[in-house]
């Protein structure tokens, strides 16, 4: 995985997956775009904490509003997997984002902060589906950052969690929506080609 490049050792570790219902390479792509849009739960908490404010506002909450918001792009496997990369103080009001570039991440060790690295991954399970899953790793950088982190993960990690199994089931029913639309384009198509009778 991508994601071992980048953060290899780590203090908090959180996995989640599902399985959609279309063949990875199909896939892929609407996790790139990374429309969240209609995660509800996730977009309250961006609002509350003035995350989505920040990023424009609009009705369209995707990848280019995460890099608005600080995450960058660490490295990206097209139809397997993309992880995003984010240096901060998460524990505080507005987080501290530290602006920094890809090549940077992996040496980043500057006392007092927390480095996250989050990843979206698609490989197939079976005949045309495939398992979407995604990884956080935080990693913190020095004893005083892992007790600020150990005492702000303790209120927030059910949250966290929350979060992340809703992005995921918001990519899977992008994902089958479109399968579907296509299906009932096949079926439209075919009956007009048989024509009536």
């Amino acid at each position: 995985m991508l994601i071992d490049d980048y953060l290899p050792t780590y203090d908090v570790s959180n996995t989640y997956a599902v399985t959609v219902n279309d063949i990875a390479s199909k896939v892929y792509p609407i996790v790139r775009k990374m429309d969240i849009s209609d995660a509800d739960v996730t977009m309250f908490l961006f609002q509350l904490r003035g995350i989505a404010s920040k990023c424009g506002g609009g009705q369209e909450f995707d990848l280019d509003s995460l890099l608005k918001m600080g995450f960058v792009i660490l490295e990206e496997k097209t139809n397997h997997e993309l992880v995003l990369g984010l240096i901060g103080k998460p524990w505080t009001p507005d987080g501290c984002l530290v602006d920094f570039n890809a090549e940077e991440f992996k040496d980043f060790d500057r006392p007092g902060y927390a480095k996250i690295a989050w990843n979206f991954s698609v490989k197939s399970a079976g005949t045309g589906i495939c398992q979407l899953a995604t990884e956080t790793r935080i990693q913190c950088t020095d004893e005083e950052s892992r007790w600020k982190f150990g005492i702000y993960w303790f209120f927030v990690s059910s949250l966290s969690g929350l979060t992340r199994k809703e992005i995921l089931r918001v990519l899977k029913s992008q994902a089958e929506k479109v399968v579907i639309e296509v299906n009932e384009s096949l079926l439209s198509l075919a009956s007009w080609l048989s024509g009536p009778g």
